[in-house]
């Protein structure tokens, strides 16, 4: 007897989570359980700040018309909130944005938000 196999995606699974207002769940279908943890620590949350730094970067690159190869410097005028993440992932962030150099402090540069923490983000091309 052949069984009929639902593969889901992550963006199911994350939509159920949100629409349900849970911090996990756990579905039984026959034979098959699916559980997950959808409990936010302090891990999790900081990995996806540096994420959202990382795609903030990128988006503020493809406004300045830099070619995918360039190589950028980056000032940040952030709280300590950003700057501990950038403690703990900066290797990842300045890899993934082809950043060579970080500085914090006062920058012209563009307003974002970050989890709800208010960042200047300055970005020169060398």
């Amino acid at each position: 007897m052949k069984q009929k196999i639902q593969i889901l995606s992550i963006e199911d699974i994350i939509d159920f989570v949100y629409r349900s207002k849970l911090k996990g769940f756990a579905k039984t279908d026959k034979n098959i359980t699916l559980a997950l943890d959808a409990e936010l620590n302090d891990e999790l949350i900081e990995e996806g700040i540096a994420r959202e730094l990382v795609n903030k970067l990128n988006t503020l690159r493809k406004e300045k018309g830099l070619d995918v190869q360039d190589r950028i410097e980056v000032t940040l005028e952030a709280p300590t909130a950003i700057k501990k993440v950038f403690e703990k992932h900066g290797k990842m962030i300045q890899h993934e944005t082809l950043t060579t150099k970080v500085e914090f402090g006062k920058i012209d540069g563009l307003p974002v938000e970050i989890n709800e923490h208010k960042t200047v983000i300055g970005i020169k091309k060398i």
